[in-house]
């Protein structure tokens, strides 16, 4: 079984080894500033729920650094359930793992902190991308679908104090989504931004990127020869 040397941008002398396989999607420079995000956010969490966990990367790194006291994680993929439990399980730390469409799994469940990094690419170009290459995207046309999904069902799930956070990629309508942040929060705080080039992968369809941009389901910016994207997180909170 493969593995991944994963060196945590919350302390780069840490090097994590997580198993993982080509079917469950890998970790992506999201997982670095989702991690970042939170570990200078927040101090401690009693209960933490990591939504579309993958192999575990991000509740379990979070939860190595002390920031976690019971960790949660889900997915729709049975496969990176199994990879999130065997890397749990090598690395000593116990998790409730489970296969979940988003909130389906957690019936009577409240968590102080909900992480969300289900894919919220517009689809027309998860499709096309390497990032998907064995994984499915399905968030839309715009790439909100998913994440709208979370934001308007969160709130059943949180303590009354609990933080939500999410990434918002510019290779989606930015402002839908935060549209529909503000309607169910009544405080959505960006905590974090990093822009990057698109990757090569993506940059040889420039059509259906300036067609994407056209119709406003996605941004970005055209300088140095090179198509440059934005990855924003935001923490969010009902009172």
């Amino acid at each position: 079984m493969p593995e991944l040397k994963y060196i945590s941008p919350v302390d780069q002398a840490k090097e994590i080894s997580f198993s993982f396989g080509d079917e469950v999607f890998m970790p992506t420079a999201t997982t670095d500033f989702l991690i970042s995000a939170v570990a200078k956010e927040i101090l401690h969490s009693d209960t933490l729920l990591d939504l579309g966990c993958g192999i575990g990367i991000v509740g379990l790194t979070l939860f190595l650094h002390g920031k976690v006291g019971k960790l949660f994680a889900s997915d729709v993929s049975k496969e990176a359930i199994d990879f999130t439990e065997d890397n749990a399980a090598k690395l000593n730390v116990a998790v409730d793992a489970r296969v979940s469409d988003i909130f389906d799994g957690w019936k009577d469940h409240k968590f102080d902190l909900v992480i969300n990094d289900i894919s919220g690419v517009a689809d027309p170009l998860a499709t096309i991308s390497k990032w998907f290459e064995n994984v499915p995207s399905n968030s839309g046309r715009d790439g909100t679908d998913n994440v709208r999904k979370v934001l308007s069902q969160v709130g059943d799930y949180l303590t009354p104090e609990g933080k939500l956070f999410f990434p918002i990629i510019s290779l989606s309508d930015v402002d839908r989504v935060l549209d529909c942040a503000k309607t169910h929060f009544h405080s959505v705080e960006k905590v974090f931004s990093k822009s990057w080039f698109l990757p090569e992968d993506l940059e040889t369809h420039s059509e259906v990127l300036q067609l994407l941009r056209a119709e406003g389901s996605v941004n970005y910016e055209f300088k140095y020869g090179k198509f440059v994207c934005y990855t924003d997180i935001y923490m969010a909170q009902r009172n």
